[in-house]
């Protein structure tokens, strides 16, 4: 019966493809791929996946951009749980990083930057189970970080282009959301549970777990890039950097900033004087001021 459902979701999968690939306008293009998203929640064979990937793929050139943004996040979805595919999906993505349209743009970066973190914890429990991680992971490993480069380089890029802000905000968020993965949680625990999840997830993961080895990420190295990404958060907020930044970068700063000193403690002593030092002339930094002293 199980056997029999597969074949028919995969009957489906391939017949939406179809229509997607052939449909006459752009809005029925959209519903198919809607349809097909829900269809793919289901599928979990690999080798109809790989061949279903570059149809998916091709889709990141389409002339809509609601198809382009639609396309990203499905493929996006199977890189969550495949990472077997990332030397196809994620040079994809760092290509339409740079999409012209901003709301692509940035579906882009929101799904890598769901796929980065999950690799990560799957990279790092594997490498507790054993001594080596198989050759899919350690490929995903190598092509997300050259996604991080990516992200990274727009989170400090000196002048943006007009109408980059959104872009560059989802940038800050992935520099942020790296410097608290890549740090021990002081409310976590220490040492990884004794029976570790054989998928590569773990509710409470820390990356104190790996703080005696691991054949991939060195604790020692991710907490030094990850002092050093705080640092460049902190220059965003200092002159005369802070004058040439927009209001909503400035926002986003403050909460990234508040959010970093409250989940380690062990940074408040490095945010806090950047936070009081900022110009409290500007009302918004005014209002955000006291907002981000009160929860750091």
């Amino acid at each position: 019966m199980v056997g029999l459902m597969a074949t028919t979701s995969g009957s489906k999968v391939s017949s939406l493809i179809s229509s997607v690939i052939f449909a006459a306008d752009n809005p029925s293009k959209l519903e198919f791929l809607r349809q097909l998203k829900e269809e793919l929640s289901q599928v979990e064979d690999t080798v109809f996946l790989s061949e279903l990937l570059p149809s998916l793929l091709k889709l990141f050139s389409d002339r809509f951009s609601p198809v382009r943004k639609c396309a990203i996040e499905i493929v996006g979805e199977i890189g969550l749980k495949h990472l077997e595919f990332f030397p196809e999906i994620v040079p994809a993505l760092l290509i339409v990083v740079d999409d012209d349209t901003p709301a692509v743009a940035r579906q882009a970066i929101t799904s890598g930057t769901d796929i980065f973190c999950c690799s990560l914890e799957k990279i790092a429990i594997q490498g507790l189970q054993r001594n080596e991680l198989n050759d899919s992971l350690e490929s995903a490993w190598t092509w997300m970080q050259k996604f991080k480069e990516k992200i990274c380089s727009i989170a400090f890029q000196a002048n943006g282009m007009p109408g980059t802000d959104g872009r560059r905000l989802l940038a800050l968020k992935f520099v942020a959301a790296l410097i608290l993965i890549y740090t021990p949680d002081p409310n976590g625990s220490t040492e990884p549970p004794s029976n570790l999840a054989v998928d590569g997830k773990e509710e409470g993961f820390s990356i104190s777990w790996l703080r005696r080895g691991h054949p991939v990420l060195k604790v020692g190295d991710l907490s030094v890039e990850a002092s050093q990404n705080l640092g460049l958060l902190l220059d965003q907020l200092r002159l005369p950097i802070v004058k040439s930044l927009s209001t909503s970068m400035v926002v986003v700063l403050i909460n990234c900033l508040s959010a970093i000193a409250i989940k380690r403690p062990s940074f408040y002593g490095r945010i806090l004087p950047v936070l009081m030092g900022l110009d409290p002339s500007n009302y918004v930094v005014k209002v955000l001021h006291v907002y981000g002293v009160q929860h750091a």
